[in-house]
Protein backbone atom coordinates (compact mmCIF):
# COMPACT_ATOMS: atom_id res chain seq x y z
CA UNK A 1 0.00 0.00 0.00
CA UNK A 2 3.24 2.07 -0.48
CA UNK A 3 1.87 5.39 -2.47
CA UNK A 4 -1.87 4.87 -1.43
CA UNK A 5 -3.70 8.18 0.84
CA UNK A 6 -6.78 7.59 2.31
CA UNK A 7 -9.32 10.76 2.31
CA UNK A 8 -10.67 10.94 5.54
CA UNK A 9 -13.77 12.97 6.07
CA UNK A 10 -13.00 16.63 7.28
CA UNK A 11 -15.20 16.71 10.92
CA UNK A 12 -16.63 19.26 12.40
CA UNK A 13 -14.67 21.07 15.91
CA UNK A 14 -16.65 19.44 18.87
CA UNK A 15 -17.67 22.73 19.65
CA UNK A 16 -20.12 22.70 16.69
CA UNK A 17 -22.63 20.39 15.43
CA UNK A 18 -23.80 20.45 11.53
CA UNK A 19 -27.27 21.11 11.06
CA UNK A 20 -29.75 18.04 10.52
CA UNK A 21 -30.63 19.57 7.15
CA UNK A 22 -27.40 18.00 5.01
CA UNK A 23 -23.78 17.29 5.93
CA UNK A 24 -22.69 19.95 4.15
CA UNK A 25 -24.90 22.65 4.61
CA UNK A 26 -23.89 25.47 7.36
CA UNK A 27 -22.48 24.82 10.54
CA UNK A 28 -23.91 26.48 14.25
CA UNK A 29 -22.67 26.64 17.70
CA UNK A 30 -23.67 24.16 20.34
CA UNK A 31 -25.33 26.31 22.87
CA UNK A 32 -24.63 25.67 26.58
CA UNK A 33 -27.05 25.46 28.87
CA UNK A 34 -27.15 28.13 31.54
CA UNK A 35 -29.99 26.60 33.59
CA UNK A 36 -28.00 23.49 34.10
CA UNK A 37 -25.00 25.59 34.75
CA UNK A 38 -27.33 27.64 37.66
CA UNK A 39 -28.26 24.29 38.85
CA UNK A 40 -24.99 23.43 39.35
CA UNK A 41 -24.22 26.62 40.92
CA UNK A 42 -27.48 26.52 43.75
CA UNK A 43 -26.93 22.53 43.86
CA UNK A 44 -23.24 22.80 45.47
CA UNK A 45 -23.85 25.97 47.05
CA UNK A 46 -26.62 24.31 49.03
CA UNK A 47 -24.81 21.55 50.65
CA UNK A 48 -22.50 24.45 53.21
CA UNK A 49 -25.93 26.47 53.43
CA UNK A 50 -27.93 23.79 54.82
CA UNK A 51 -26.28 24.75 58.06
CA UNK A 52 -28.18 27.83 57.85
CA UNK A 53 -31.28 26.15 56.92
CA UNK A 54 -33.48 28.76 55.32
CA UNK A 55 -30.48 29.48 52.35
CA UNK A 56 -29.93 26.01 52.64
CA UNK A 57 -32.99 24.73 51.82
CA UNK A 58 -33.88 27.44 49.57
CA UNK A 59 -30.69 26.88 46.90
CA UNK A 60 -31.54 23.28 47.41
CA UNK A 61 -34.34 23.89 45.85
CA UNK A 62 -33.52 26.09 43.30
CA UNK A 63 -30.72 24.19 42.31
CA UNK A 64 -33.44 20.82 42.34
CA UNK A 65 -35.93 22.97 40.49
CA UNK A 66 -33.43 24.47 37.81
CA UNK A 67 -31.54 20.83 37.88
CA UNK A 68 -35.02 19.05 35.96
CA UNK A 69 -35.50 22.44 33.81
CA UNK A 70 -31.99 21.74 32.43
CA UNK A 71 -32.71 18.08 32.29
CA UNK A 72 -35.22 18.98 29.98
CA UNK A 73 -33.81 21.88 27.95
CA UNK A 74 -30.38 19.47 27.30
CA UNK A 75 -32.94 16.62 26.17
CA UNK A 76 -31.69 15.38 22.72
CA UNK A 77 -28.64 17.59 22.35
CA UNK A 78 -30.58 20.52 21.62
CA UNK A 79 -28.10 21.94 24.39
CA UNK A 80 -25.20 20.67 26.42
CA UNK A 81 -24.76 20.77 29.95
CA UNK A 82 -26.91 17.53 30.46
CA UNK A 83 -24.45 16.36 32.98
CA UNK A 84 -23.93 19.89 34.75
CA UNK A 85 -28.23 19.35 35.33
CA UNK A 86 -27.82 16.06 36.48
CA UNK A 87 -24.84 16.91 39.17
CA UNK A 88 -26.79 20.32 39.94
CA UNK A 89 -30.24 17.96 40.80
CA UNK A 90 -28.28 15.40 42.95
CA UNK A 91 -26.52 18.50 45.07
CA UNK A 92 -30.14 19.80 45.50
CA UNK A 93 -31.56 17.28 46.74
CA UNK A 94 -28.74 16.53 49.18
CA UNK A 95 -28.57 20.02 50.07
CA UNK A 96 -32.23 20.02 50.61
CA UNK A 97 -32.52 17.01 52.68
CA UNK A 98 -29.38 18.42 55.35
CA UNK A 99 -31.22 21.70 56.03
CA UNK A 100 -34.32 19.75 56.34
CA UNK A 101 -32.86 17.48 58.65
CA UNK A 102 -30.97 19.98 60.76
CA UNK A 103 -34.58 22.36 60.51
CA UNK A 104 -36.38 19.79 62.16
CA UNK A 105 -33.69 18.94 64.80
CA UNK A 106 -33.90 22.22 65.67
CA UNK A 107 -37.11 22.54 65.86
CA UNK A 108 -37.57 19.50 67.73
CA UNK A 109 -34.79 20.69 70.33
CA UNK A 110 -36.53 23.92 70.82
CA UNK A 111 -40.12 22.12 71.93
CA UNK A 112 -38.08 19.62 73.98
CA UNK A 113 -36.59 22.52 75.82
CA UNK A 114 -39.79 24.29 75.99
CA UNK A 115 -41.39 21.07 77.57
CA UNK A 116 -38.84 20.70 80.23
CA UNK A 117 -38.91 24.71 81.46
CA UNK A 118 -42.27 25.16 80.74
CA UNK A 119 -41.61 28.11 78.91
CA UNK A 120 -40.35 29.39 75.95
CA UNK A 121 -36.84 29.24 76.15
CA UNK A 122 -34.78 32.23 75.52
CA UNK A 123 -31.39 32.00 73.64
CA UNK A 124 -29.31 31.32 77.02
CA UNK A 125 -32.00 28.81 78.19
CA UNK A 126 -31.69 27.01 74.39
CA UNK A 127 -27.71 26.91 75.20
CA UNK A 128 -28.26 25.24 78.86
CA UNK A 129 -30.37 22.39 77.40
CA UNK A 130 -28.37 21.86 74.63
CA UNK A 131 -25.01 21.57 76.48
CA UNK A 132 -27.14 19.60 79.27
CA UNK A 133 -27.82 16.70 76.72
CA UNK A 134 -31.17 17.33 75.77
Amino acid sequence: MVGHTVRVPEQPPPSRRVSEDSADGPVRPIRRSGVAVAALVFGVLAIPLALTVYLGLLCGLLGLLLGVIGLVRTRQGRAIGRGMAVAGLIAGLVGLVLAASLGLYGLRTYRDCQAKLGHAPSSDELGDCVRGGL
